[in-house]
């Protein structure tokens, strides 16, 4: 019988991924600072959390309705001068992407 080293390896590793994947299915609620983690706001922005980059554009933010009754046009122009992103959106969708990653435990 041929056996090949590393399948078996291999096999467990895409078990557990699918697994974790699987966790991941449906809809989430995550927490803006959970996704947008000082390390991310850092590499992306400059700012070193969240709360400051939108303190530093004059926006209160302390409920989701605070996030949510800014402006588009005003958050997206904040994120266009003051970060690496065209939008706030695009922004979000990044950091969505890297936690699905993490979580994944591929980062």
């Amino acid at each position: 019988m041929l056996k090949i080293q590393g399948l078996d390896k291999l096999r467990r590793q895409l078990d557990g991924l699918s697994r974790k994947a699987g966790a991941l299915n449906g809809t989430h609620s995550v927490q803006l600072d959970q996704m947008l983690t000082p390390a991310f706001m850092v590499r992306h922005t400059g700012f070193s959390d969240v709360d400051t980059f939108l303190g530093a554009g004059g926006f209160t933010v302390n409920t989701r309705a605070d996030l949510e009754a800014i402006p588009d046009a005003e958050l997206d122009e904040w994120v266009r001068r003051n970060s690496k992103f065209g939008s706030w959106k695009q922004l979000l969708e990044t950091a969505g992407s890297q936690w699905v990653a993490s979580k994944l435990g591929q980062r």
